[in-house]
């Protein structure tokens, strides 16, 4: 994955959220995600597009020809962030929480690189649902 920049506790970040949404499925809402990403990165962004429709994931194959089959369906995701982020709120004393979570809910153990180098050092990293092997069902049902 590309370099991410660091901040410290109570630096501001600048950034920004586009959510893709509809209540019907089949809209292309993916396919519009896949392109905004594309475009924002090949201007010099640094993207990174996540695939949240967990029960009908498929962002993944309109990046399938700069992503290695093996490393999607093998790769934790989403799904593994929040079960790795409830694992530690169970074990973790609520006081020392604060500075555990920070830690714990970085995405970047998670995503990955597009093989692609775009213009003005822009980046685009790709969030699985989760891996997507035939285990997939069961871990998105143990959510």
């Amino acid at each position: 994955m590309a370099d991410m920049p660091t901040a410290g506790a109570g630096e501001p970040r600048e950034g920004q959220i586009v959510t893709f949404y509809s209540f019907k499925g089949g809209t292309g809402r993916t396919m519009a995600l896949a392109n905004v990403a594309w475009i924002l990165a090949a201007n010099g962004y640094r993207v990174l597009a996540a695939d949240w429709d967990l029960e009908s994931p498929g962002l993944d194959r309109f990046y399938q020809p700069f992503l290695e089959d093996q490393e999607v369906r093998d790769s934790p995701g989403i799904i593994d962030l929040i079960r790795e982020y409830e694992r530690t709120a169970m074990r973790t004393p609520p006081a020392k929480r604060p500075e555990i979570f920070g830690q714990v809910a970085r995405v970047e153990q998670y995503a990955f690189s597009l093989a692609w180098e775009f213009p003005e050092d822009g980046c685009l990293d790709f969030l699985s649902p989760g891996k997507l092997n035939l285990d997939y069902v069961a871990s998105l049902s143990g959510m």
